[in-house]
């Protein structure tokens, strides 16, 4: 039995907030074990930062998604600044700043996984304090910046080069895409921001640490605190004893997961088969990897998040839930029109379409199509016509 577009809706509406409970349900309850157990033999007691492979890897890569986003979306404005708009030359003006903004998008991906691999770095001098200002001055020193200023071009170039094939057509449907994307990128990290601060949840890691514990002993910190529990943020003395001691600014910033809700920039995917109408192709396969690899992708950053101590579960389910519902509304607006939204409330669907098409009561055109030899016999005589309405 083939499902109306209304259930297909409401099904997958009603499974989402189900896993999204239950998932809550146990992060609530068991948070704080859930990190206990993943952390084991990863990140050893006293210490602030982990050593495994993966979750290392993964903390120095998690955010790229978004900056690379930015990267495609700034070559989309490129090529379609010379391709789409013809105003010349206001468009060769700002295809040159696009161009640029992609460079800068690329640096910025360059230079983030560069800080946590410098952050690492110092964790394993065994000496943070007496490490800290030499090796903070190495990471922003001109030779560092210099190396990141070349690889980002490099990137930039490639990914001009690998765009520039895209036809007008193909370019206005992908301006579509692209403001979708940054609405969602905006909207998602807005959330975050605002959340962090107030909620100050201090980080599993920085509990694990001897300075923490030490803190938490002597009643200056409130320790671990379930997700719901807005703590605000410590005094700037204690956020100065971990900057100093660790190198770090967000011990504090735990809830919700800043990482895994940049690492779900890649459910823009999402917008895809509805935007070249996979469906309408029969590519269900394409369809299908489009849902799942961002799914997949965001789980594993987010469990990766956990393995080392910077988040909970909690923290990460709701990181990755806020993007998530972030690229669908935005999908919905931008891409689908608002055709699962109007499935599920019709009502609201006609009542649009009456306020902008007002319909008058007192006239109505009727279009009548004549051959032409009923065409020559109404011009070589009088035609009269007789027409009853319902009602009159």
């Amino acid at each position: 039995m083939k499902l109306s577009l209304k259930a297909k809706t409401i099904i997958s509406v009603v499974a989402f907030i189900l896993v999204f409970v239950a998932l809550i349900l146990v992060a609530t309850f068991f948070d704080f074990q859930i990190s206990g157990i993943l952390t084991k033999g990863i990140l050893a007691d006293g210490e602030y930062f982990a050593t495994d492979f993966l979750g290392v890897m993964l903390e120095a890569v998690g955010c790229i998604p978004i900056y690379l986003m930015i990267a495609f979306a700034l070559c989309v404005l490129f090529w379609s600044c010379l391709k789409v708009w013809n105003k010349k030359p206001l468009n060769i003006i700002c295809a040159v700043i696009c161009g640029i903004g992609v460079v800068v998008a690329c640096w910025f991906a360059i230079k983030d996984s560069v800080g946590y691999i410098f952050e690492h770095t110092l964790a394993r001098t065994g000496d943070i304090t007496g490490n800290l200002e030499a090796l903070d001055k190495f990471e922003h020193s001109a030779a560092v910046y210099g190396v990141e200023v070349v690889f980002a071009l490099i990137m930039g170039a490639l990914a001009i080069l690998a765009t520039m094939h895209f036809k007008p057509d193909t370019l206005k449907k992908l301006l579509r895409f692209v403001l979708a994307t940054a609405c969602a990128m905006l909207l998602a990290n807005l959330l975050i921001m605002i959340i962090k601060d107030p909620v100050g949840r201090m980080r599993f890691r920085a509990i694990n640490s001897t300075l923490g514990a030490g803190l938490i002993e002597e009643g200056v910190v409130k320790g671990y605190t379930p997700w719901y529990i807005a703590n605000g943020q410590p005094s700037s003395d204690i956020l100065d004893i971990f900057r100093n001691t660790y190198g770090v600014k967000d011990a504090f910033k735990s809830f919700p997961s800043g990482h895994t809700c940049s690492a779900g920039t890649v459910y823009a995917l999402i917008m895809v088969p509805t935007l070249f109408g996979f469906k309408e192709k029969n590519k269900k396969g394409a369809t299908v990897a489009c849902w799942l690899v961002p799914v997949l992708y965001t789980a594993l950053v987010a469990i990766s998040r956990i393995m080392v101590g910077a988040h909970y579960m909690s923290d990460v389910t709701f990181g990755g839930t806020i993007a998530f519902i972030s690229f669908v509304i935005m999908w919905e607006i931008f891409i689908c029109k608002g055709s699962h939204f109007f499935a599920v409330f019709s009502k609201l669907k006609k009542t649009k379409a009456t306020e902008e098409e007002p319909v008058d009561e007192d006239t109505q055109t009727v279009e009548i199509i004549l051959s032409k030899e009923d065409l020559a016999a109404c011009q070589s005589q009088e035609i009269n016509i007789d027409i009853t309405l319902d009602g009159e």
